[in-house]
């Protein structure tokens, strides 16, 4: 059973959605990905993500602070979806690093079952 971040416990539906998308990772140190209908990006990650988005109207990041350092200098990310759990932890890896300032706009925001805060902001 999967579990909706809004309502909580789902069917497997959006596991099974998931599973039927495609999928690409981007990594330096993988050789293969074992996944249905997982790719594997190599070289170049801002390269090969450009060609992706002339390719499909919607791409997804998930968790990965590296590949977003990577992309957002180069204009390659339009909009955020962050999750914002109520516990503190007193320290972690930024996700945003220093240099010029990021405008965003908030577009949604919804709190799900669990208490998590979960926002999507576009790029202004």
């Amino acid at each position: 059973m999967s579990c909706s971040p809004v309502t909580g416990p789902a069917p497997i539906q959006r596991t099974v959605q998931l599973n039927s998308q495609p999928k690409y990772v981007a990594s330096r140190t993988l050789q293969t990905v074992d996944w249905n209908n997982s790719t594997l990006l190599r070289g170049d990650a801002t390269k090969q993500v450009a060609q992706l988005k002339q390719r499909h109207d919607h791409i997804s990041i998930w968790g990965s602070s590296q590949l977003i350092a990577t992309l957002l200098p180069a204009g390659l990310i339009d909009e955020f979806v962050l999750l914002t759990y109520p516990t503190v932890i007193g320290g972690g890896k930024r996700l945003f690093s220093a240099g010029a300032p990021l405008d965003l706009e908030l577009t949604d925001t919804t709190t799900a079952w669990t208490g998590e805060v979960i926002s999507t902001h576009r790029r202004t």
